[in-house]
């Protein structure tokens, strides 16, 4: 997995936008996305392979 500092390296004008848009609020929401979920799961812990 690339690190922030990959990133501002091999794409510097992204990087500066996308941290212009982080900075912009004060309140963040990290999510996590999986090619087979159909949604967003902010702060989920649940392991992929855990039953439904």
């Amino acid at each position: 997995m690339a690190t922030w500092k990959d990133v501002e390296h091999a794409e510097p004008e992204f990087a500066a936008r996308a941290r212009r848009i982080f900075d912009a609020h004060k309140h963040k929401t990290i999510a996590t996305l999986r090619a087979t979920a159909r949604r967003a799961s902010p702060g989920s812990r649940r392991s992929s392979t855990a039953a439904s």
